[in-house]
């Protein structure tokens, strides 16, 4: 699936900071620990495509036209996020609830249930259950023109595993298989009855099987944590994703690098943290309803600043932050453009 995932960058951010401290440890004592963090997002989202946070209020509704770039519409939701992990101390074994902590250019609201395991000086391997959390929309038709959409959810299921501080050292690996579920998929019904103004035809049953969203997802990445100092570190990461979907117009593959920048005041005040991603997606076959592939590069980029012991409460934080990210399409009806400003506070446990 094509972003909507530019509003992750946020959520990535606040995960990221959280645990910026550690991000490959497990505490040695037992006991409940994590964040909560909650706050609003303000967004301009300018699709096509996809629904924003708010599902049909913060998207368009209606198109007029399969060859012009989307308008945008501005929406206000709420930010929430929760990491909840409980560590039986001695045996190295922690069970997580929580984000999944991915995709910044592809909105899944997926959550991981799981456990992680240390393995003395070996690392940290992980399994866990990924699952849809907040609601996740899509249009059950988006090639319909000039009349009214409706929307219908999109679930996935799956599995991920994981190796964190691979033999010690600062890479890490996972990969994760997910299905994916489009309760009411209606792609090109519209196409099928009326005249596509870009073919000058219908179009026929077979094409309209080539637009099919569900199917099967496999995400491979690799990571590297590097301390440039006691105050800053960067991780790199680099990213394979395989989308096997029923259409083969909309499976395809995606290359991309997230590179992720940890700050911190030297009195500890204050924090910043940083997310750039570049990725490319290629498509299998070209989409019956334009003739062509819709072949996109993607970017986004994000900067959130946390301000620390706000009351005088030692771990509760304010946080306040800007997204942009963009995809850049073969085809002008796929274009989008997502810009998001989004404050609120953190408090860890």
């Amino acid at each position: 699936m094509k972003t909507k995932a530019l509003i992750t960058l946020p959520l990535l951010t606040i995960a990221g900071y959280a645990n910026a401290a550690g991000p490959f440890d497990i505490p040695t004592e037992s006991g409940w620990s994590g964040f909560v963090s909650a706050g609003v997002n303000v967004t301009r989202n300018s699709s096509n495509l996809y629904l924003g946070p708010s599902g049909e209020d913060g998207a368009n509704k209606q198109v007029n036209s399969l060859t012009s770039d989307p308008s945008g519409k501005n929406q206000v939701s709420p930010a929430f996020n929760l990491d909840l992990r409980y560590t039986l101390g001695d045996s190295g074994t922690q069970f997580y609830l929580g984000n999944l902590i991915q995709d910044t250019v592809r909105l899944d609201f997926s959550q991981q249930l799981g456990v992680r395991q240390r393995l003395g000086q070996s690392g940290i391997v992980s399994v866990s259950y990924v699952f849809s959390g907040l609601p996740n929309k899509v249009w059950q038709d988006p090639y319909a023109i000039g009349t009214d959409r409706s929307d219908t959810r999109r679930d996935i299921n799956g599995v991920q595993v994981g190796w964190q501080n691979i033999m010690g050292s600062n890479f890490s690996a996972d990969y994760s298989y997910r299905d994916i579920s489009v309760d009411s998929e209606n792609s090109g019904q519209f196409l099928l009855n009326n005249i596509d103004p870009i073919l000058g035809r219908t179009l026929t049953q077979q094409e309209v099987n080539m637009l099919k969203r569900s199917g099967k997802s496999h995400t491979s990445k690799v990571s590297y944590f590097y301390a440039i100092d006691q105050r800053q570190s960067l991780i790199p990461e680099f990213r394979y994703v395989d989308n096997s979907l029923d259409g083969d117009a909309m499976s395809n593959t995606q290359f991309g690098g997230l590179l992720s920048y940890f700050w911190r005041s030297e009195d500890s005040q204050y924090n910043i943290v940083s997310n750039l991603y570049l990725g490319k997606t290629d498509y299998s076959d070209a989409n019956p309803v334009f003739g062509q592939k819709t072949d996109s590069t993607d970017f986004a980029a994000n900067v959130v600043l946390f301000k620390n012991n706000i009351f005088d409460v030692k771990k509760l934080s304010a946080y306040a932050g800007v997204a942009y990210g963009e995809i850049n399409s073969d085809v002008n009806f796929f274009n989008t453009t997502l810009t998001n400003f989004t404050t609120g506070l953190l408090y860890r446990f």
